[in-house]
């Protein structure tokens, strides 16, 4: 065969600029944009609220036959699709069609059928259908059948019977090139409906004689918009007959269960062959939420590890976790000078002001020591870093809103049963993060430049006034090395050197595909690797990749924000996020900043946040916390149910209590199988701020009251455990107290002692055995980033900070981790002891 072999290998040669990514398998929902139509005509429209499924090149024939006007007319069409989801969107994808047409046009002793069936043999993942038309009604219609490829094999249903709805000539060439068609579904499940644009040949000569028929040879994209078909099973059946039994056995809850969830969950008899009913995947998607939440705390996994979209619930809380890390490092910039100090020398360090000009600018590259030492330079960090972190809190706020909205649709209509209402909310929350993750794309990108291996390729294109960085270029010209590198497979200097070419281009939007090399070679390096890099460098990526991953989990319903309008909720974030600025850039902050050690002073920090909060009174009427319009974090806790213990036997002349009823569910019945539900997880409350805290403890008998005692000094312990008796006699059985107490290890109680109370220095290393010793997971993750996961029964959120580089936390960050602990948790000291559980002799009993 010749044909195939020039077929695929043009296709590859058409992506050789992009050589690190399958054009095969991607999810392009949101890329209805790529679907470009001829301007200035109304026969060929998008549907409203349509998502693409997938984009298939064809090559194939166009069969005619003669009429007796001497005349061609169509009889149908024979092709071959490829998968070229991933390149939609792309720039080589426009270009494809001219380049498969020429080698397609060349392979002139191969037919259509012998290539589907040498194809069909070998099965590649690129082969994504089969056009051809068959008998329908009074005629023949097209048909486009999925049943062959590795998505659908096995599905009868996975294909697309269609009508023409409207058709228009070819922009190109009318003449030469067949006309662009839009069709709609008559039969199949495959997709709603199929465009057919971006036509290369195709069409017959102009007149012909006596019964001649002819096949010409033609290329064209096919658009399947509106997929039918869901991949709604679990456990490897997906795609299977299985899912073709379930539909067939329970329609009714198949269709209910799938729209609500996206998935279902099968329940066979006990020979695990037969299915005899159906399950909501709940306790399903929980684990899977669990499990994706680990990998995004944990970070250092790669992007290619996601394994399904996290459901609204699982949104909620990651928006909470992340709302709650960046309000106390707010808070943590206003109370802790060391750590406000320590940012701008970082920002200094990393400076792209460092860098040559290299074009006759003779100001020349800043120093460290001398940024550092200019009043104005450390001010408009200290602008800057406000600036970026009241956004930030603003649009996890706000984000946080829009994630609450959704959880509550899908908790009354289901995933799918609200997609109008669902759509444009999740479209608002694109934008926002694509915002966000622009930024720190930009942010990374300025670090792979200061790398000292990438240092002579960047040039210093402007120098913006005022300490306001530079603008920067990267100049590969007349540099053959760098072609060498942007084609080096599995290495961090190929990577790098792809993403710094692709991010000269202006105007680019980021590809998802430079993040996804980054992340792959990022997560096979080598400790040595990362360590030369640096820490800061590493949390770079981090942050890059964190917001890369939760845009990924999202999922997607074919949400096209650039089609979306801005509502009212995200223009009043926007418009806060400018009063801000325009706040924090009116603050008269450089008086009492003499250079950076002036932000080491308790006083210094004082004037600056206070000046801030003067010129938010006078221009927005309310403090810069009011203006971000944030809600405030709830502390999140459900205390550990004790652990019960039985009492001793009662003597025989002792009446014996009558069994008390339970409220466990009764087991399924074999008619109806049904899987028990399980508790849902607790998130934050509501949107309304709480005025105090929200405890959960476990429901145990109040025990008898006890004599009044002397008065105290009062201590507050709403939501905390009360005092404990003195320990009875020794013939004890250990009862657990009425409301929780954690029992800590002397050095555990000590370390949460200082974090709680006083402050003082600890340790690190002691700072992770408490949390352990209270049943917090650590994961592991890359460069500085901690994360510890709460147990179970907790049902509050991650806990997220970094690391000191050293052993030793300062009282600053003891401080600050107190804060965390007390704002997200609600801990006080009052939940804690470092003594023994008490023994009371049998009978006795705790009061308040």
């Amino acid at each position: 065969m010749v044909a195939l072999p020039r077929m695929l290998n043009a296709l590859v040669a058409a992506s050789a600029s992009w050589p690190w990514f399958h054009a095969t398998n991607c999810d392009i929902h949101d890329k209805v944009s790529s679907l470009v139509l001829p301007p200035n005509q109304s026969t060929l429209a998008i549907p409203a609220n349509v998502s693409l499924s997938f984009v298939g090149l064809g090559f194939g024939v166009q069969n005619y036959t003669c009429t007796p006007d001497n005349n061609f007319t169509n009889v149908g069409a024979v092709a071959e699709l490829i998968d070229v989801s991933c390149l939609a969107g792309s720039s080589i994808f426009p270009a494809l069609p001219d380049l498969i047409y020429n080698a397609w046009n060349d392979d002139s002793n191969d037919s259509i059928q012998s290539i589907i069936d040498d194809l069909h043999q070998k099965n590649p993942p690129e082969v994504l259908a089969q056009h051809f038309f068959v008998p329908f009604g009074s005629g023949i219609s097209p048909k486009w059948d999925f049943t062959s490829s590795g998505k659908f094999e096995g599905q009868e249903d996975a294909f697309v019977l269609a009508k023409v709805q409207g058709s228009v000539p070819a922009p190109t060439d009318p003449s030469k090139d067949v006309a662009w068609v839009e069709l709609v579904n008559v039969q199949g499940a495959a997709a709603d409906f199929v465009f057919r644009t971006d036509t290369r040949g195709g069409q017959p000569p102009s007149s012909c004689t006596g019964s001649q028929n002819i096949s010409v040879k033609y290329v064209s994209y096919y658009y399947e918009a509106g997929e039918k078909i869901k991949m709604l099973s679990l456990d490897g059946f997906e795609g299977s007959a299985l899912t073709a039994e379930a539909m067939h056995k329970f329609p009714a809850e198949f269709e209910r269960i799938a729209n609500k969830y996206g998935m279902v969950e099968y329940i066979f008899d006990d020979d695990g062959k037969t299915l005899i009913g159906l399950a909501a995947p709940e306790d399903v998607l929980e684990a899977a939420d669990q499990e994706e939440l680990d990998r995004l705390a944990g970070g250092g996994s790669g992007l290619e590890s996601i394994q399904r979209p996290l459901t609204s619930g699982g949104l909620c809380q990651v928006a909470t976790g992340q709302l709650a890390r960046i309000v106390s490092e707010w808070q943590r910039m206003k109370l802790d000078p060391g750590y406000l100090h320590d940012l701008v020398v970082h920002r200094a360090n990393t400076a792209s002001e460092q860098l040559d000009s290299g074009g006759g600018d003779d100001s020349g590259s800043l120093t460290v020591e001398r940024m550092l030492a200019t009043p104005r330079y450390v001010a408009m960090q200290v602008r800057y870093l406000s600036h970026n972190t009241c956004l930030e809190i603003s649009s996890w706020s706000v984000l946080l809103e829009y994630f609450r909205d959704i959880r509550t649709l899908d908790d009354k209509y289901g995933r799918y049963g609200r997609l109008k209402e669902r759509v444009p909310l999740m479209c608002q929350v694109k934008v926002l993060l694509d915002q966000m993750q622009y930024k720190m794309y930009r942010q990374f990108s300025r670090f792979v430049a200061l790398l000292p291996e990438w240092r002579p390729y960047v040039r210093v294109v402007k120098r913006h006034a005022d300490y306001a960085g530079s603008a920067l270029e990267f100049d590969f010209g007349g540099r053959p090395e760098i072609i060498r590198l942007i084609q080096e497979q599995g290495t961090l200097k190929g990577a790098f050197a792809r993403m710094l070419a692709v991010g000269t281009q202006p105007g680019m939007k980021i590809d998802e595909r430079i993040l996804y090399d980054v992340s792959k070679i990022m997560s096979a390096a080598s400790e040595d690797e990362k360590h030369a890099l640096g820490p800061e460098f590493l949390s770079a990526w981090g942050d890059l990749e964190q917001i890369s991953a939760i845009i990924i989990l999202l999922g997607t319903d074919g949400e096209d924000p650039n089609r979306e309008p801005h509502d009212a909720r995200y223009l009043s974030h926007a418009q806060n996020c400018k009063l801000s600025q325009d706040i924090i850039d009116a603050s008269l902050i450089e008086k009492p900043i003499k250079s950076i050690s002036s932000l080491k002073s308790e006083a210094t920090l004082k004037k600056i946040f206070a000046e801030m909060d003067r010129v938010s009174l006078k221009k927005a009427k309310k403090l810069l916390e009011a203006v971000l319009a944030y809600a405030p974090i709830v502390p999140t806790w459900t205390h550990k149910p004790p652990d019960i213990v039985s009492p001793p036997p009662a003597p025989p002349d002792t009446e014996v209590p009558p069994p008390q009823p339970t409220d466990e569910p009764p087991l399924p019945t074999p008619e109806r199988p049904k899987k028990p539900k399980k508790d849902r997880p607790q998130y934050v409350p509501t949107r309304e701020p709480c005025s105090v805290p929200v405890y959960v403890v476990p429901n145990i008998p109040e025990a008898p009251a006890e004599p009044a005692k002397a008065k105290t000094p009062k201590v507050k312990t709403r939501g905390t455990p009360v005092s404990k008796k003195a320990p009875g006699p020794d013939t004890t059985t250990e009862i657990p107290p009425t409301r929780t107490v954690y029992c800590l290890g002397k050095n555990e109680f000590e370390t949460v002692n200082r974090l709680l109370v006083t402050g003082h220095t600890i340790d690190w290393v002691d700072f992770e055995k408490l949390m352990v010793a209270l049943e917090f997971s650590v994961i592991p993750s890359s460069g500085s980033a901690r994360t510890f996961r709460p147990p179970a029964w907790a049902k509050t959120t991650l806990f997220c900070v970094h690391r000191p580089h050293g052993s030793q936390v300062d009282p600053g960050l003891v401080h600050y981790l107190g804060k965390r602990l007390k704002g997200q948790y609600g801990w006080t000291i009052e939940w804690f002891s470092d003594e023994r559980p008490q023994r009371v002799a049998a009978g006795s009993s705790f009061s308040d």
